[in-house]
């Protein structure tokens, strides 16, 4: 997952366009391909979901997590990265994305994440950016 905020300290946060939690918020990123690492799938990912391009990205945290997918649930491990982009200027939601919000980090509430990881992960990062 990438945590990504701008100048004005607002969170970008994606809307689902499949399920699983289809039409809930998110943050972006994605699965790492086989031979990728997981920051090699980040960028990737950020790149395909959005249009944007990763120039820094530092680990956060991970967190447990259950992906439940065509009936079956899979036990995952998230993990999250505070990361730069060179500009939004070239923003798309794009893949697996519906749309794209600028939300504002400390008020934001987290239950409007779909899944359990995001809201857990932005729960670290506003702890730790205090």
């Amino acid at each position: 997952m990438a945590v990504i905020v701008n100048k004005e300290n607002q969170l970008l946060v994606t809307k689902r366009k499949h399920d699983p939690f289809k039409g809930t918020l998110d943050l972006p990123g994605g699965f790492a391909e086989p031979g990728e690492s997981i920051e090699q799938g980040l960028i990737r990912e950020v790149k395909e979901e959005l249009n944007l391009d990763i120039i820094k990205l530092d680990y956060l945290c991970s967190v447990p997590n259950i992906y439940p997918y065509k009936s079956v649930i899979y036990p995952v491990t998230d993990m999250a990265f505070v990361c730069e982009v060179n500009s939004f200027d070239t923003i798309d939601a794009r893949d697996d994305v519906s749309d794209i919000y600028f939300v504002d980090l400390a008020e934001f509430d987290t239950h409007l994440f779909g899944l359990s990881s995001p809201k857990r992960v932005i729960e670290i990062y506003r702890r730790l950016s205090d």
